[in-house]
């Protein structure tokens, strides 16, 4: 479904936003909201399909953003650095932000907060229509340097 609104009716980076976003919140719902089994299986669904959606649209769009010289380095560090420092890192924070604060506030502020600002910090780039060429990519985005 993402992909789809991402190359039919939208342009692929607010796709990415909305479904990051949207994964975001439900995760913070997962993790102060549900009470029973069924609300958890529920909220985790939704939350995992705005998630793997958004994956799905980031990389394409990732890979039309940066200029064809950089971007095998650019795709690498923007699509996979987080995780892997996340995947580091992650586990043992969490754990010390669990014990300092809660099991709700630990996951809601070092997991929700920064995969929130995730979904903001694309904003910050380009918002270019589905279906361009590579050279008209670039040819906007030279422009756009040059003003």
């Amino acid at each position: 479904m993402a992909a789809w609104i991402g190359e039919r009716v939208w342009t692929r980076r607010n796709t990415v936003v909305l479904w990051t976003l949207l994964g975001s919140i439900l995760f913070q719902v997962l993790v102060w909201v549900p009470e029973t089994f069924g609300d958890i299986l529920l909220v985790y669904a939704l939350m995992s399909m705005f998630f793997y959606g958004s994956a799905a649209v980031k990389f394409a769009y990732l890979a039309e953003v940066f200029p064809t010289r950089i971007r095998a380095l650019a795709m690498t560090c923007c699509g996979s650095l987080a995780v892997v420092l996340g995947s580091a890192a992650g586990p043992y924070s969490v754990s010390l932000a669990i014990e300092a604060w809660g099991w709700h506030l630990g996951y809601a502020l070092l997991v929700g907060v920064p995969l929130t600002l995730a979904g903001l910090l694309y904003l910050t780039l380009d918002s270019l229509p589905s279906g361009l060429e590579v050279e008209e990519i670039e040819r906007r985005m030279s422009q756009e340097a040059t003003t």
